[in-house]
């Protein structure tokens, strides 16, 4: 069966995407912006919250400013409040000065470099009032929290884990991040309510985009994902083309933010993930017809050619008799010339005609079959990348475990390692049975994770 793998985080231009590419030993591609140099830190210090505003620049996801989550200049009204300070030594010796900021709600946060930042007012509310406000605490300390980790199963939150405060998620983001690997990989606004409206770009994706958000809502008991339209939606399903994107894998499935994209080529193939179950009198009546395309489309080239040789050859007669002619001959002569190239032109439409007509008929009904061949099966397939695509839309990285749906193996380089996972891998753990991707079941694991990326405001 022609398999491609899942990918890892991969970026398009100033954007966070992941995707499913091969499921072959090995691809990943990293979650990064954009890779740059890491800096060495000097020194960290606690800051006050104050409010901020960008001004330019960009937002990177770790200290070592590997990693590029944000363009800031397209969010020049979002407002940050700055927790940390961090002084580096870049590659070149020159030090700087990072500040570590989280948004309100604590969805977006990063490092931003001081000089692209600009002091903010936040206006206060013109109301009054005398109640001192009470500030929650976290219900746990960091040590009790790794403990409760501990006690769960690997990349797998459970319990008290799912139960914790919102004080809690917000003050403790980063370790939920680091030991589910997790990531809030869609753009503000994605999910309202703690739902995302798909309008499915393709209308041949329907029926794969329907298995989708049946399943990841059946699974979290609730509903996530419903369909909108052109005009009213947050979140795109669309086909697109793998050699387009600035990507080292080669995916079928991606997720850029707020776009489901699927390999328009993957998806009219029919042995990307069905070529076991594939109808084998279809699938050979499919390659005959397009067989007889060509041969259709050969036979009309050398009956063109033959054509035009013929008439050559006549008129290449002519032209020699000309040459040695009277004058009343040489008339004779022209008008014979000129009704040769008539007969000609009219032999040429007449084939022409025959080959259109039957290379018609022939494509209309490789069409057909083609629709055949993208069965019940193909659509479950694709749309399990669907449901793979959409658990990154829900802030879920890969995992090294087989059953899940968001399983990943190792990249390039032979591990597969991004911004937010607990530890590297380059090969697959726990049983070795079928793959997440081919069964189309959420994994328990994958369900929980989800339940947790709620509780950490991601959805």
């Amino acid at each position: 069966m022609k398999r491609k793998t899942i990918t890892t985080v991969g970026i398009i231009t100033a954007t966070l995407s992941v995707g499913l590419v091969t499921l072959n030993a090995s691809e990943n591609t990293g979650a990064a912006l954009a890779k740059t140099k890491a800096v060495k830190i000097v020194k960290t210090k606690k800051l006050s919250g104050k409010a901020y505003r960008a001004k330019k620049g960009y937002l990177y996801k770790n200290k070592q400013l590997t990693k590029k989550s944000w363009s800031l200049k397209h969010h020049r009204k979002t407002t940050f409040y700055a927790k940390k300070q961090v002084t580096v030594k870049k590659p070149n010796g020159k030090k700087a000065i990072y500040f570590y900021v989280v948004t309100k709600n604590h969805r977006t946060k990063g490092y931003v470099w001081r000089g692209n930042l600009k002091r903010y007012v936040v206006k206060k509310s013109k109301k009054a009032t005398t109640t001192k406000k009470v500030v929650a605490k976290p219900t746990v300390t960091k040590t009790e929290l790794q403990s409760l980790i501990n006690q769960s199963p690997d990349l797998d939150p459970t319990g008290k884990l799912l139960s914790l405060s919102k004080k809690d998620y917000q003050t403790y983001d980063d370790l939920f991040d680091t030991n589910f690997n997790l990531t809030n990989f869609s753009d503000t606004g994605v999910f309202k309510h703690h739902q995302a409206k798909l309008y499915v770009k393709d209308s041949a994706m329907n029926a794969s985009v329907a298995v989708a958000i049946k399943k990841w809502n059946d699974a979290l008991g609730k509903t996530v994902f419903t369909l909108g339209t052109q005009g009213n939606h947050t979140m795109t399903v669309k086909l697109g083309n793998n050699q387009e994107n600035d990507q080292e894998d080669n995916w079928i499935g991606l997720y850029d933010r707020k776009t489901v994209l699927i390999d328009q080529t993957d998806f009219n193939d029919v042995d990307v993930g069905n070529s076991s179950t594939a109808d084998p009198d279809l699938k050979q009546q499919y390659e005959s017809l397009g067989d007889q395309v060509k041969q259709n489309k050969d036979k009309y080239d050398a009956q063109k050619a033959s054509i035009s040789a013929s008439y050559q050859s006549q008129f290449s007669e002519i032209n020699q008799k000309v040459s040695q002619a009277t004058a009343a001959e040489r008339t004779a002569l022209t008008a014979q010339r000129k009704q040769l190239a008539v007969q000609k032109r009219a032999a040429l439409r007449t084939l022409q005609d025959a080959y259109s007509q039957k290379d018609t008929v022939l494509r209309s009904q490789r069409s057909k079959v083609l629709k055949q061949l993208i069965s019940k099966q193909h659509t479950n397939f694709i749309g399990a990348v669907i449901m793979h695509e959409l658990g990154h839309s829900l802030g879920l990285d890969h995992t090294p475990y087989l059953a899940d749906m968001l399983f990943a193996n190792g990249n390039l380089q032979g591990k597969y390692t991004s911004a937010n996972v607990k530890y590297p891998w380059e090969e697959f753990k726990g049983p070795e049975v079928k793959q997440g991707i081919d069964t189309g079941i959420l994994s328990q694991r994958d369900i929980d994770r989800a339940k947790l990326t709620e509780q950490l405001g991601y959805w």
